[in-house]
């Protein structure tokens, strides 16, 4: 075989192997399904937007003035909770997804990626729903310069949430699922005055024997 022959195929070879090294492989999802079930360790304080802090939004944006009416405690400890169609109260589903978010920066390898692209928490119209039972809090806050406030608000001292988990299977396992949210209850924690805001509650606990990972 000549010279020239022989530069030609090596240069075709060497086309070739740069062709295949471009070639990109991509695996589908591998979806498995999750169930189990947070409990909590402190009580869960709630604190949906009332109506009447939609009312003034609403009037600022339209240049309206906002009348400002008297608190009636019980209207303002319903207007509080997250009331799903059932008559059963519940939690944003993105509140807790964002506790386990804000929980990897606690752990190595800081798993962001792996969280957002990779897990997701069903739920109907973003709420997952809240086993215990509700009482009003009033609690006294500060507003402004020395101004004080009651406010009312939902407090569930006794609670837990089922969770039903969709997960990519070849990006997070179920123990890395686990433990950030364990990571996330123990130290971050759901709801108004939680560890995250220098509070102690909405703290949690992945139950164990509540651990079932669906065969499909």
């Amino acid at each position: 075989m000549g010279k020239k022959k022989k530069q030609k195929l090596g240069a075709e070879q060497s086309q070739a192997e740069l062709e295949t090294s471009k070639t990109l492989t991509i695996f589908k999802p591998l979806k498995k399904t999750l169930r189990l079930a947070i409990v909590g360790d402190t009580p869960l304080l709630v604190n949906r937007k009332s109506e009447m802090a939609m009312d003034k939004l609403r009037a600022g944006q339209q240049g309206k003035v906002f009348e400002k009416k008297a608190k009636d405690p019980e209207e303002c400890y319903q207007q509080s909770l997250y009331k799903m169609d059932d008559s059963a109260t519940g939690f944003p589903a993105s509140g807790i997804k964002k506790a386990m978010y804000s929980a990897c920066g606690l752990v190595n390898g800081k798993p962001w990626s792996k969280l957002t692209a990779s897990v997701f928490i069903s739920a109907k119209d973003n709420l997952v729903k809240i086993n215990g039972a509700s009482k009003n809090f009033e609690a006294m806050t500060k507003v402004g310069r020395g101004n004080a406030d009651l406010r009312y608000r939902g407090k569930y001292d006794e609670w837990s949430i089922n969770l039903v988990i969709t997960f990519d299977e070849r990006n997070i396992s179920v123990e890395e699922i686990v433990n950030l949210l364990d990571v996330a209850g123990f130290s971050i924690g759901i709801g108004d005055w939680r560890p995250q805001k220098k509070g102690d509650l909405g703290r949690f606990h992945v139950d164990p024997k509540s651990i079932y990972l669906a065969s499909k």
